[in-house]
């Protein structure tokens, strides 16, 4: 990166532009000063008990992050290793959970993140490990290769998933779901993987729901569909799976007044369910807001009514289309019989109890 791009942008003085600092791929130059002074004050840093700060500061694009990186080529290359793992969770996690994953994937993890702490690039504290700053853990994260990072997440998630569905452990499954999400569809290796996924997403909402959180089940059941569609015939092949995340889908953006994404939702079930049961939910939800569009009618007073009349064609076209987008369609629910009459009938004053016998308990 050179410090002034402005001043090389035509005439490029590779001269002047090595003292400011190069980087061609993934190597830096012309910053070997900047990269020992901060190496010594590194290692005086944890060789003593005196605390040091090194600020690197500049303008936007010379380098400053890849220069925090540099740091990262004095440890182990297990340690490194390591803390590339820990950087896909984020700036912390549990101890508890890298040693499910150290077991899992079969790596090391527990004993080079202890040398990392060792070398002042971790933090231990309250059971789990934590960057000491949130530029060395875009450091680890950024030693994965961009189109590499998503099958890392999707191995983490995988691995952490199913001890978490064996153990029946809720708070493990919902962190191994975030890690697959994270990795996308785009890291999933075949369609039975696909379909793994989308379970584990489908219990990972069931759970955020029994929580209340209906923005994070939203995004579970959200995801699950997205693995789930990359079977083109998906509501022939698992209609019952895909029935159930549209439904709870819908549910949860009905919560959320996402209303778009409810539209979207409804329209699948409305059109894919093979049968009035499974299109119940989905009827209730539109008869639900066709309700809420009529109270909303009926709460508007006369004059914002009457006082412009180019406001109420607005908003009578705006009601209208809102309406259409969740009208109930009935024409596959089955001829219901009709209620049988009453045999005889019943005479003025006579009670309506006439022919019933009760037996009275007798204290």
């Amino acid at each position: 990166m050179i410090d002034s791009p402005h001043v090389y942008l035509h005439d490029v003085d590779l001269a002047k532009a090595t003292k400011v600092g190069l980087q061609f791929g993934s190597a830096l130059y012309g910053r070997d000063a900047e990269l020992r002074t901060l190496k010594e004050c590194y290692q005086r840093s944890i060789s003593s008990e005196e605390c040091e700060v090194a600020m690197i500061c500049g303008t936007s694009g010379i380098g400053k992050s890849k220069l925090s990186q540099e740091l990262f080529d004095h440890l182990p290359f297990e340690v490194v290793s390591a803390l590339v793992v820990l950087s896909c969770f984020g700036a912390s996690a549990d101890i508890s959970l890298i040693k499910v994953l150290e077991r899992e994937i079969e790596q090391p993890l527990i004993v080079p993140l202890d040398e990392a702490v060792a070398h002042s690039v971790l933090g231990k504290r309250n059971g789990e490990f934590y960057f000491m700053h949130d530029k060395l853990q875009e450091a680890a994260y950024s030693k994965m290769k961009p189109e590499e990072r998503c099958l890392h997440h999707n191995r983490y998630g995988l691995a952490l998933g199913f001890v978490a569905v064996r153990e029946r452990d809720d708070r493990l499954l919902l962190t191994a779901v975030t890690q697959i999400n994270q990795g996308g569809p785009q890291a999933v290796i075949d369609d039975e993987q696909a379909v793994v996924v989308a379970n584990l997403n489908l219990s990972a909402g069931k759970k955020a729901m029994n929580m209340s959180d209906f923005l994070s089940a939203y995004s579970f059941f959200n995801h699950g569909i997205s693995f789930l569609r990359l079977q083109r015939r998906h509501w022939n092949e698992y209609y019952d799976l895909s029935l159930e995340l549209f439904n709870l889908a819908a549910k949860c953006a009905f919560m959320n007044a996402e209303y778009d994404s409810l539209k979207m939702m409804l329209q699948q079930i409305m059109h894919n369910g093979k049968c009035f049961e499974d299109k119940l939910q989905a009827i209730s939800i539109k008869v639900t807001l066709l309700h809420e569009v009529g109270k909303k009618r009926a709460l508007l007073p006369e004059d914002s009514i009457s006082g412009n009349e180019n406001k109420t064609k607005k908003f009578k076209k705006v009601d209208a289309d809102s309406a259409d987008a969740f009208a109930v369609d009935l024409t596959g629910v089955p001829p219901q019989s009709p209620i049988p009459k009453s045999e005889g009938r019943i005479k003025d004053g006579a009670s309506k109890y006439t022919g019933v016998s009760f037996n009275k308990a007798m204290n």
